[in-house]
């Protein structure tokens, strides 16, 4: 039985997390990714749910909770809040979806603050936005910010859903990609919805009309790079225990 169960939408967004484990093995499982590992004496599950709201709801009623320390939800986040930059780590308060708000495990928070602070990263804490479509545009950002809300991603809705069903404390701890004035349309033409990978055909098709997306493009992949540093950080502080 896995002590903790971490879900991340991408492949990239759960290395991270894997990184920080001995022994990792894979998971036999059909129709789902999965991988093991071992932090200190806990075993840790980590879980690929593809993107959105939808897949993370199914891949996470796959996963016996039952007796589990904690379920974190992590990955990549847009960022809402004017301040936040890329690269910034931010530990979700509360996670707002549309059928409600449901609030993360103080507890957890407060160690991942005192946690933080030995190993020198900064911690943002702040309300995220559960979105099933991805705010790819300043306006669109600046409308899900109005409700209070400091950043988005697209699965943190059933998996705080189900760790509340199965009484175990959720963490969300998710780094910033894009800005609040960030435009990340040209992802909706050329990526796969469920992979998040980009789609070549696609690509060489829409470079060909915006030739211009090519530098966007190599600035998502740099922030890409730094989220994925400081979550790799973030894990090997919050996993590597004594």
């Amino acid at each position: 039985m896995a002590r903790i169960v971490v879900f991340a939408a991408l492949g990239w967004e759960c290395q991270p997390a894997l990184r920080a484990l001995r022994g990792v093995r894979r998971e036999a499982r059909r129709d789902l990714h999965a991988w093991r590992g071992r932090a200190g004496r806990d075993e840790v599950l980590v879980v690929k749910t593809g993107m959105g709201p939808q897949r993370a709801a199914a891949a996470a009623a796959t996963v016996d909770l039952t007796g589990c320390m904690q379920v974190i939800s992590t990955g990549c986040a847009g960022g809402l809040a004017a301040d936040l930059q890329v690269g910034d780590l931010v530990v979700a308060s509360a996670v707002h979806g549309d059928d409600g708000v449901r609030d993360t495990d103080a507890t957890l928070r407060a160690r991942v603050l005192a946690r933080a602070a030995e190993h020198g990263l900064h911690i943002r804490i702040g309300a995220i936005r559960c979105s099933a479509t991805v705010l790819g545009s300043p306006a669109a950002k600046r409308a899900a910010a109005a409700a209070g809300p400091i950043a988005v991603e697209m699965e943190g809705t059933p998996l705080v859903a189900a760790a509340a069903a199965a009484a175990v404390p959720f963490l969300s701890v998710r780094a910033v990609l894009d800005t609040a004035d960030d435009d990340l349309a040209v992802l909706g033409h050329i990526s796969d919805p469920t992979s998040g990978r980009v789609r070549p055909l696609r690509l060489l098709s829409h470079l060909v009309g915006h030739p211009q997306a090519l530098a966007q493009l190599r600035t998502l992949q740099r922030a890409k790079r730094l989220a994925d540093d400081r979550l790799s950080a973030f894990f090997a502080a919050w996993l590597r225990q004594p």
